[in-house]
This record gives C-alpha cells, structure tokens and sequence, in this order.
C-alpha cells in the first residue's frame, strides 16, 4: 500500500561546496588582475584633479592682477592667513601685497594684505614649487625674471602619472606630462 506522504527528497536551489570554492578562486583571479590598473587609474585622476586645481589658481591670480591692476601673489599656507607658514602640501593663498612685504599676513597692523582665496590641501599627491611665492603685476606678467615650476606627483611616485605646470618668464603657465621624475 503507498503512504499518503512523499519519501523522496526535496527539491532545494542553492550552492554546492566546490561551486562556491570556484566562483570565490574566480572573484581572486579578477580581483588580482584589476587592481593594479584600478590603482594607476586612481593616480592619474588624482594628479588630473591637483593639477587642474592648481592651473586654475594660476589663472586666477594672474586674472585679478590684470583686473585690479596691483600685483598679486600666490603662496603656500598652512592656516590661510600668512605665507610663512605650510608647505604645498598644506594649502595655498591668493592675496593682494597692500604693504608690498610679499608675505601674505593679514594681521599685521601696517594695512596687512588682502586674501582673494585660500585653497584646501590637495589629496593623494606631493606638491613641490621651485619658488616659496609667486607674483604677478598688474599687467600679468610674472616679477619672479625666471621660469618656476610647480609639480605635482601622485603619493606613491609613479612617474607616469606625475604633471607639472611651468610658469614662463611671461608668467604663462602650461602643463608639462612626460619626462618628470618623483622624488
């Protein structure tokens, strides 16, 4: 006589062992083999982005020297109120040099400086300047009577994602990619 219920087995979706042990070996092998370019590829923006922030201070600094018709210089900070203070790396001021000391403070009390803008330290890269202050006069040309370049490379030194912007003797700055050296 049969049984009013089923003795067989029940029909279950899933994963056996072995199945699973290979997808994850699988997930490993493409992991591997992507992360190295994930990684050139996050360096090469961040040294985009740097530069194009930087190019972008250039271009201002310069602009409000033509504008205001003053000199107008730009320098590393690190609490945005005074050059002296801070590498690249911590940040970096436009100001208007009212007392012509070239130093950027505001609070000094023989009229002190104008600050246009203070910029955050950038991520993920080193900036290196070959001037510690940059001037422009009132027609935008540069007063440093040299060429200066500012570079810009990703934390990890990798050369093929380094840039630079050279600032000519005219104060015009362009944006150099190939044959850079990291420290």
């Amino acid at each position: 006589m049969k049984s009013s219920h089923s003795t067989g087995r029940l029909n279950q979706a899933g994963f056996t062992l072995l199945e699973l042990l290979v997808i994850i070996g699988i997930l490993g092998i493409l992991a591997g083999v992507s992360l190295p370019s994930m990684m050139q590829t996050i360096g090469r923006i961040s040294a985009n982005s740097a530069t194009r922030a930087l190019a972008n201070t250039i271009n201002l600094a310069r602009s409000e020297a033509i504008k205001r018709s003053t000199v107008v210089s730009f320098c590393a900070t690190a609490n945005g109120t005074d050059c002296a203070a801070g590498t690249w790396n911590s940040g970096w001021m436009i100001f208007i040099d009212n007392n012509a000391d070239a130093d950027g403070d505001t609070g000094s009390v023989d009229g002190g400086d104008e600050v246009i803008q203070v910029f955050d330290p950038l991520a993920d890269v080193n900036v290196t300047f070959t001037a510690n202050l940059f001037q422009y006069s009132s027609r935008g040309i540069g007063l440093t009577g040299t060429v200066q370049t500012l570079k810009i490379c990703p934390e990890n030194n990798d050369v093929e994602n380094a840039r630079a912007i050279e600032l000519g003797i005219s104060g015009r700055a362009r944006v150099i990619e190939d044959g850079l050296v990291c420290p």
